[in-house]
């Protein structure tokens, strides 16, 4: 079945074309992967799904009492002074109201005055039976076991239960929008970016969650395993061009290798045709001078290379600028820093103890990623750069000439002006214990030299 139909659809802003004239079809159950580079229109594209921003022209058509879940880069700023299970747990107002209608109803029954009263307790009997049903109805008996549940699988246990979302970082408070939109089950699930913020764990739980999810699922990734393992359907949004590739990313990367050099062989054939036939004209025209005749065939063709430019294919673009950082620096010796003993606690929780972590040094041109299993681990090796907070450990910075520093997700963004998929050189697959790819923020150094000269070492984050 049809859930949303796209009809030469068109979005502008500010005169700036978005995408023009794109065409797709959803189906009911399918799971979809949007790909493209970062500013291309991915998420405004949902956002034309979700119906949260109208299209400048063309037709957007979905089903009838069709239900959408998005979740959006940004954090939800409404759940601030609610607690986690709280604010979960609300997957509808009407859910949220009636277990304290059932009370109240309970509470009449009990009243001596409304059993003396038989049309009364009766009326107010019927009301209850409603309410319960509707209350059965909505999962209200079962939501706490799947609140429990999906909080759980996004690395949410019950000490996390009672904490305000307020107090929580941007990343945790999108993982607990996402566990919201998880428990309302919509009919058509729109996830942008949803494991940024995920550990190993959590990650290939979402890609279970998302291969049994019983509606229709589109997400936006640069995780090319979450892409292989969820989806078996890519959209490709491309200088304002949609392309549909039935497979998951392997196959769409594959495919669209092959459509490109189809393409190219094509455009140099119309190319080379060109040409020869820009000759011909050239030579009926000189002789055209002495033979009319030649003139006729001359404008004859002319016409055909007109005819043929205006039907050729667009040169195709087969390797795409790539980011470029500068991560030259002043040296200052060959070891950069030494790690020893390191540990760290939050409010009496041992994050990670020393006798668990290796003795490890950074050298001069090295480069280190460093994966951790639980998220809250990766966040408290983030802060042991100079001047943040500091663990138990023995850091030493064996050079005092370079400065170190964490650079997250958007840092790196805003960094290097917008961060785009490699899909001409795939990463190497990690293959070490049931990781699910090197996805998380890595730890990255920047290196400064002097006062009025600092150069920022970032990491293109790539997919295993």
């Amino acid at each position: 079945m049809l859930l949303a139909n796209f009809s030469k659809v068109s979005k502008d802003f500010g005169g700036n074309s978005v995408f023009r004239d794109i065409d797709l079809e959803i189906m009911e159950g399918e799971r979809i992967g949007l790909v493209g580079e970062n500013g291309g229109g991915k998420s405004t594209l949902f956002k034309l799904l979700a119906g949260k921003e109208d299209p400048t022209s063309g037709v957007i058509s979905r089903r009838r009492n069709l239900t959408t879940g998005y979740l959006f880069q940004e954090a939800d700023p409404d759940q601030s002074s609610k607690t986690i299970f709280e604010a979960v747990s609300e997957v509808t107002q009407e859910l949220v109201d009636l277990p304290g209608i059932l009370g109240e109803l309970e509470a009449r029954m009990a009243d001596p005055a409304v059993a003396a009263d038989p049309d009364e307790l009766t009326r107010v009997l019927q009301e209850y039976g409603r309410a319960q049903e509707r209350f059965e109805a909505l999962g209200g008996y079962t939501n706490e076991h799947k609140v429990e549940a999906v909080l759980h699988g996004l690395g949410f246990g019950p000490a996390w239960y009672d904490v305000e979302v307020g107090s929580l970082s941007g990343g945790e408070k999108k993982l607990v929008n996402l566990a919201r939109i998880l428990i309302r089950m919509p009919d058509l699930l729109l996830l942008d970016e949803p494991d940024n913020h995920l550990d190993l764990e959590a990650k290939a739980w979402l890609e279970q969650y998302i291969q049994s999810y019983p509606g229709t699922v589109l997400i936006i990734s640069h995780d090319r395993q979450l892409l292989d393992r969820a989806v078996k359907k890519i959209f490709e949004l491309e200088d304002g061009r949609i392309s549909s590739y039935a497979g998951n990313y392997s196959y769409y990367f594959e495919e669209r290798r092959r459509r490109l050099q189809k393409q190219y062989e094509l455009y140099t054939l119309q190319q080379d045709e060109i040409k020869r036939l820009e000759g011909v004209w050239r030579q009926y025209q000189g002789w055209s001078k002495v033979n009319d005749k030649f003139a006729t065939k001359a404008e004859d063709t002319l016409k055909r290379i007109e005819r043929i430019k205006k039907d050729a294919v667009n040169k195709p673009i087969l390797m795409r600028d790539k980011i470029k950082v500068n991560l030259d620096a002043d040296r200052s010796g060959k070891k950069v820093l030494e790690i020893q003993g390191l540990s760290k606690a939050y409010d009496g929780r041992v994050l990670f103890r020393a006798k668990h972590v290796a003795h490890g040094k950074v050298e001069a041109d090295d480069a280190v990623a460093c994966i951790f299993r639980h998220r809250q681990q990766r966040r408290a090796a983030d802060e042991f750069a100079p001047g943040q907070r500091r663990g138990h450990a023995r850091l030493v910075l064996v050079n005092r000439r370079p400065a170190a520093r964490a650079v997250g997700q958007r840092d790196v963004e805003r960094l290097v002006g917008r961060v785009a998929h490699d899909e001409q050189q795939p990463a190497q697959q990690l293959r070490s214990e049931p990781a699910v790819g090197i996805r998380d923020r890595v730890f990255a150094a920047a290196a400064q030299g002097s006062q009025d000269r600092s150069v920022a070492a970032a990491v293109h984050r790539r997919a295993a």
